[in-house]
C-alpha cells in the first residue's frame, strides 16, 4: 500500500510542478486581484484605475525599451538612471510651458 501511495505522489509532483511553472504567474495575479477586490474599499473605482494607468505608463514604456535591448542580445544598465534623471528634469520645467 505504501508503494502505491508513494508512486502516486511521485507521479503527481512533476504534474503539479509543471502546472505551477506554466500557470503560476496567472494564479498569483488572480490571487492578488481577488485579495484587493475583497479588502481594498475603492479598488474597482474608475478613479483608482485611472491613477494606476497614469503611474504605470512611464514604467511600461521604459520596460518595453529594455525588453527590446535585451531581445537584441544587448545590455544597458543605464535605463533606470536615465528614467530618474528625466523625471527630475520634467518636474523642473513643468511650470514653464512648452
Amino acid at each position: 500500500m505504501a508503494e502505491l501511495t508513494s508512486g502516486r505522489v511521485a507521479v503527481l509532483k512533476p504534474r503539479v510542478f509543471a502546472w505551477v511553472q506554466d500557470y503560476g504567474v496567472y494564479a498569483a495575479v488572480l490571487v492578488l486581484l481577488l485579495f484587493n477586490v475583497l479588502f481594498t474599499p475603492h479598488f474597482l473605482d474608475a478613479s483608482n484605475f485611472r491613477t494606476q494607468l497614469v503611474q504605470v505608463t512611464p514604467i511600461v514604456i521604459v520596460s518595453l525599451g529594455m525588453a527590446l535591448v535585451i531581445g537584441t542580445q544587448g545590455i544597458d544598465l543605464g535605463v533606470g538612471s536615465v528614467m530618474a534623471l528625466a523625471a527630475a528634469l520634467v518636474v523642473l520645467y513643468l511650470g514653464y510651458g512648452w
